[in-house]
């Protein structure tokens, strides 16, 4: 089991972004939560198996 805390930073397209993000990581078995920060970067939380972690934060 992996724990990362990531902060994507740039333009990230509003809410459809949240969703494929959301989408993806149901399809990894990921679990976490992500939300839009002040400054327009969103931020995550995801735990899950390695390996299917890091396939996720490569999407990102």
């Amino acid at each position: 089991m992996t724990v990362k805390h990531v902060i994507i930073k740039g333009h990230v397209p509003g809410v459809s972004y949240r969703a494929w993000r959301r989408d993806r990581a149901q399809e990894l078995g990921i679990s976490g939560w992500v939300r839009n920060l002040p400054d327009g970067s969103v931020e995550a939380l995801v735990s899950g198996a390695s390996e299917a972690v890091e396939v996720l934060i490569e999407a990102l």
